[in-house]
């Protein structure tokens, strides 16, 4: 009786299999939490549950999104808290404390694909230098890192002599950029006076026990005050320059920023912002003359004006009637959660961001719809799955042989599977031409096994070194051909050079050693691995 010998799988296979057990398994998962950003000193939670922890129920019902946190910002009595890290049990009373935020875990794709906005900007001032526009495509980054955009992309480009900036945002839209990139953000806040018709029906002002006329503007006490028609006239209080931080989110340390269900379709936001003593000073003096009303403060409203236009009226808070305030509360109201967060994080943006140096204006500006992104996605699909189908065509006609077909697709299939996992969790958004390179990918893999089975045929273990090295060479040359697409403004075809340079390396450490230690041992019978 003849025993057939137990062929166990090399080091170069096993690593093969753990990668692609590993890949299938990132792929395949996809979920959507809710995240802790801050919880705050004073909430009854305080200790018991940190930042990054993830809140799964609250009183036995699953928490699935950010409004089923909001519900119970409000509320009294024993709650009950489960998280990732177990049940948080505490007495609440009407302070819930707790800042969240929504994280997903999945393929993300650019925005050819997902859909968004790019905008083409031109700087307002002639022979503008590469350092000006680096330093003003940081500014409107951290614009735009503050208002929350994800997956944006801003990069300088150069046109017959002229540097404009192009900025992508996927999942975007055009009001979102024309109002963070548009306008230069010099910020102003006013406060109302009381006023009254004067001799020869001239417009007077009341402030600190007296009657001051006034024409077109005048300044009393380091506060300038505005006639913005014959019966209104306003104190200004600050402008960008007296806005020295901004609470982003609620911290440890003080900061407050969050949005909180006041009632049926309503939300309101807060958030505390610290302004300069001066600034404190004026608020203080032009609060000190108004009275206090039915619980609120006579005309105590700041008007805020963003390059000379009204964007917002907010109210100011009865309790700080002539008190010296340098940290102030900002809030304001909104009939849903998104409104609500969206307005909040464009006061945030603005009072933090600054005035930017250059003003820019929107030479084009284009929507692309997501419904495009996902037909071209299916057909890049399709295309993938011709290529697959059309390789193993050519393979069966070359070789005849299954035990040499079937595994070399297998080995280029999980190639793709292993660059789509590192893409997941590395957060790489995959454009129309980062999806192209995954075709391109299996027709390297594939040219790269047919070296490997012919060298290893003729010579065995010399034609598998043979194959290696021209492998790695070839290697070696389209990674040296895709260094120019990272650096030099093609930033178009930015997204393929990535795919490409990270398949590489997939395949010269992984992948195919894998598959020539497979030729040798299964299909040649060549030595152990």
């Amino acid at each position: 009786m003849v025993h057939k010998r137990i062929r166990f799988p090399g080091v170069r296979i096993t690593l093969w299999l753990s990668v692609v057990v590993i890949s299938l398994i990132v792929l395949l998962v996809n979920y959507s939490s809710v995240v802790v950003r801050s919880v705050d000193k004073s909430s009854p939670f305080y200790g018991k549950i940190g930042r990054g922890d993830k809140i799964v129920a609250i009183n036995d019902n699953p928490v699935r999104s950010v409004e089923d946190v909001l519900k119970y910002s409000n509320y009294t009595g024993i709650l009950r808290i489960t998280t990732d890290k177990g049940l948080k049990i505490a007495r609440v009373n009407g302070t819930l404390g707790i800042d969240v935020y929504e994280s997903s875990f999945s393929l993300s794709f650019g925005i050819d694909v997902a859909g968004g906005v790019r905008a083409l900007l031109k700087p307002e001032k002639k022979n503008i230098t590469l350092q000006e526009i680096n330093d003003l495509r940081k500014r409107i980054e951290n614009r735009i890192n503050i208002f929350g955009l994800r997956d944006v992309k801003i990069y300088p480009i150069k046109i017959s002599g002229t540097y404009y900036l192009q900025v992508e945002a996927v999942k975007g839209s055009i009001s979102d950029i024309k109002e963070l990139v548009e306008r230069q953000g010099y910020l102003e806040a006013f406060i109302p006076v009381k006023t009254r018709k004067g001799a020869n029906n001239t417009t007077e002002f009341f402030y600190h026990g007296r009657w001051y006329k006034i024409e077109n503007s005048t300044k009393v006490d380091d506060i300038e005050f505005i006639l913005l028609n014959s019966s209104s006239v306003v104190a200004k209080v600050f402008d960008s320059s007296d806005v020295k931080d901004v609470c982003l989110h609620s911290t440890a340390s003080g900061c407050r920023a969050f949005i909180e269900m006041r009632g049926k379709n309503l939300y309101r936001f807060t958030f505390r912002v610290f302004i300069s003593r001066k600034a404190a000073e004026r608020i203080k003096n032009i609060t000190e003359d108004k009275r206090v009303v039915g619980g609120r403060l006579e005309d105590g409203y700041l008007l805020l004006y963003l390059d000379k236009k009204l964007i917002d009226v907010l109210s100011i808070d009865p309790d700080l009637r002539g008190k010296l305030v340098t940290a102030p509360f900002v809030s304001g109201v909104a009939g849903t959660y998104e409104e609500a967060e969206r307005n909040m994080k464009f006061l945030q943006t603005v009072l933090s961001s600054g005035k930017l140096p250059v003003k820019l204006s929107i030479v084009q500006i284009d929507e692309i719809s997501p419904v495009f992104g996902a037909r071209f996605l299916r057909e890049i699909w399709v295309a993938l799955l011709i290529a697959v189908v059309t390789v193993s065509i050519i393979l069966s006609i070359r070789y005849r042989n299954p035990k040499i077909v079937v595994p070399t697709l297998i080995f280029s299939l999980s190639e793709i599977a292993i660059l789509l996992a590192v893409a997941k969790v590395a957060r790489i958004s995959l454009d129309l031409a980062g999806l192209a390179a995954l075709i391109a990918l299996v027709g390297s893999c594939v040219d790269s096994q047919i070296v490997i089975v012919d060298e290893t045929r003729r010579g065995k273990s010399e034609g598998i070194k043979k194959a290696y090295s021209m492998i790695i060479a070839s290697a070696m040359t389209t990674f040296v051909a895709m260094l120019p697409l990272l650096t030099i403004g093609a930033k178009v075809m930015q997204g393929f050079a990535i795919m490409v340079i990270i398949g590489l390396m997939i395949a010269v450490f992984i992948t195919r050693p894998a598959f020539g230690a497979f030729v040798e041992k299964f299909i040649e019978g060549g030595r152990s691995d």
